[in-house]
C-alpha cells in the first residue's frame, strides 16, 4: 500500500535483512518459497490445490563439473586419464567463487540462491 517514492526513501537500493525490511515496512510478512506460491496463488484466487512446475534446464556434465571444478573427483579422473584442462578451467574457483552457491544443485530440486555481486566499501 505504500507508493514508489516512500519505499525508494528508505530502500535505496540498499540490501536489508528480511527481518530489517519487515521492521521497515518493505514487505508485509516473512516466509520461504512455499509460502510465497501460497500466498501468490490466494491472490490470485487459484484455491488451496494448487501444483507448482519448477522449468529449470537441468545441469549438464559439464555443468556439473565446472561448479566442483576446485576439488572435484571428476577433475582428478580427467586428468589421472591424461585430460588436459585448459588453464582458465583451473583458475575458475577463484575467479568465480559464487559457482561454490551450486554444489548441491540437483536437476529437478529447486533451491534458492541469493549472491550480492556489490562489493562493500
Amino acid at each position: 500500500g505504500k507508493d514508489f517514492a516512500s519505499i525508494d526513501a528508505i530502500a535505496q537500493g540498499r540490501v536489508w535483512t528480511g527481518q530489517q525490511a519487515l521492521e521497515r515496512g518493505l514487505v508485509d510478512k516473512l516466509g520461504n518459497l512455499d509460502v510465497a506460491i501460497r500466498d501468490a496463488a490466494q491472490e490470485a484466487h487459484l484455491g488451496k490445490d494448487v501444483h507448482v512446475r519448477y522449468a529449470e534446464k537441468p545441469m549438464g556434465a559439464f555443468e556439473r563439473f565446472l561448479t566442483n571444478v576446485g576439488d572435484s573427483t571428476e577433475a582428478r579422473v580427467a586428468m589421472s586419464w591424461g585430460v588436459r584442462l585448459p588453464s582458465w578451467v583451473a583458475m575458475l574457483p577463484k575467479l568465480a567463487p559464487e559457482f561454490a552457491l551450486f554444489r548441491t544443485a540437483q536437476a529437478g530440486k529447486p533451491n534458492v540462491y541469493a549472491y550480492c555481486f556489490c562489493s562493500p566499501r
